[in-house]
């Protein structure tokens, strides 16, 4: 039986180990987000970058995070 979100997870561990080894680790983090991001886009996988989300904390929103990617919704 697949998992609910097999298919995606597979597309990036692929995403991720084409650009860890196209690059060797030798670039930093905002580069290496960024080419996952169109690997997985010249694949046909919607990918948001740096999606703000409120950060709560009993009923106050103590401020908001950018997540780096987010990937199929």
């Amino acid at each position: 039986m697949p998992l609910e979100h097999q298919a995606t997870t597979q597309a990036i561990i692929a995403a991720f180990l084409d650009v860890y080894r196209h690059f060797n680790n030798a670039l930093p983090e905002t580069y290496c987000t960024r080419a996952i991001a169109a690997w997985l886009e010249d694949h046909g996988v919607p990918v948001a970058r740096e999606v703000p989300v409120q950060v709560p904390y009993r009923g106050r929103v103590l401020g908001v995070l950018r997540i780096d990617l987010v990937v199929n919704d």
